[in-house]
């Protein structure tokens, strides 16, 4: 996501995270994992900025296999096409990091919850640019050419031409108090209720059965998603798939172009999600990986990453702790947003139907 921050403004690129709540800024490149896309994000200079107040406060974080550590700042910070201005934001600015190769954004709850600052969606809304803490997400499908659409995040607002039929509510569960007691910390978990898969051309098949319930978390700085090891293994062995001595699932990379799903269901089928091969097999270049890989043993590590999250329209619903599902379906570049106000649960229910079929 394209980023302005600081007078005058300078450009960088963050990584939308739906699973923090921090903006995270200037990953050493030389310990980057990708250390070229690293250089092409851009780098924030405080001191090239007026705007820019250091704040005397340190922090530290942990992404997965990323971490980063520095010193929080103050500066204005400017979103969207039309550049909103947000001053007085809260970045953090780095010292040392490893892994990382972009800036963080993080789009979880803020100070509802998590933070003792306003976040980025929190300033939205006290300055007036948006009505409520709702934001839309796309990520775009990485295809095959046949819908390689870019991705795109609307803050207070939906893009009907982006999905196809309704918008399903999910309640966010754990819920918000039961999280932070389990936790520490408020992120948009969803039950997922069915899991399955079809091969191009044979009927689905449902691994889990009637009463199954996992509650998995909403990452988009996740490349993949994870679940129990025996789904997993299932799934694994339909796609003829072989495992290294790490525990990760590769493989061939010509089951892209092959017209196959996996089915991710939700509030009991009232929503169900197909991610077609081509969106669901991750793409490295020189070798391919199952897109779903084993959480890890005795901890609660579900999460629903990219490899799902291509294939949804999802809306993060802050003011109803809710998550509003469809599946994405782009038909059309045309950018009609419909903004949604304090009656945003009821627009999203009646309202704003999908125009993609």
């Amino acid at each position: 996501m394209d980023f302005e921050i600081g007078t005058p403004k300078q450009r960088i690129s963050l990584i939308l995270d739906t699973g923090s709540s921090t903006t995270l800024v200037d990953p050493d490149c030389v310990r980057a994992a990708d250390a070229s896309a690293c250089q092409k994000y851009g780098h924030y200079n405080t001191t090239a900025s007026s705007t820019s107040h250091a704040l005397g406060i340190y922090f530290a974080a942990q992404f997965g296999t990323g971490y980063m550590e520095g010193s929080w700042y103050n500066d204005t910070v400017y979103v969207g096409q039309d550049k909103l201005p947000l001053p007085h934001s809260r970045v953090g600015v780095n010292t040392w990091s490893t892994y990382l190769w972009a800036g963080i954004l993080g789009v979880s709850y803020g100070m509802s919850w998590n933070t003792a600052y306003p976040t980025l969606l929190d300033l939205l809304v006290q300055l007036g640019h948006i009505a409520v803490p709702i934001f839309s997400l796309e990520v775009g499908t990485r295809g095959d050419g046949r819908l390689n659409q870019s991705g795109s995040v609307i803050f207070g607002g939906v893009n009907r031409w982006k999905y196809r039929g309704y918008l399903e509510p999910i309640e966010v569960w754990p819920n918000p108090s039961d999280q932070k007691e389990q936790f520490q910390q408020v992120g948009y978990w969803i039950n997922l209720t069915s899991f399955g898969f079809a091969r191009p051309g044979e009927s689905e098949v449902t691994l889990t059965n009637a009463d199954f319930a996992r509650p998995m978390l909403i990452d988009t700085g996740s490349t993949f998603t994870y679940l129990d090891a025996d789904l997993v293994a299932a799934v694994a062995k339909a796609f003829n798939a072989w495992i290294d001595e790490g525990g990760v699932y590769y493989v061939n990379c010509e089951l892209r172009s092959e017209d196959g799903y996996v089915s991710f269901g939700f509030n009991r089928g009232n929503m169900v999600i197909n991610v077609s091969y081509s969106d669901f097999v991750v793409n490295f270049d020189t070798y391919c990986a199952l897109g779903v890989q084993p959480a890890d043993l005795g901890v609660a590590t579900w999460v629903l990453g990219n490899s799902f999250i291509r294939a949804a329209y999802i809306v993060f619903d802050q003011t109803n702790d809710a998550i509003w599902l469809a599946q994405y379906m782009p038909c059309d570049n045309d950018d009609d947003i419909s903004d949604l106000t304090l009656n945003a649960g009821e627009e999203l229910w009646l309202d704003l139907t999908g125009l993609c079929w």
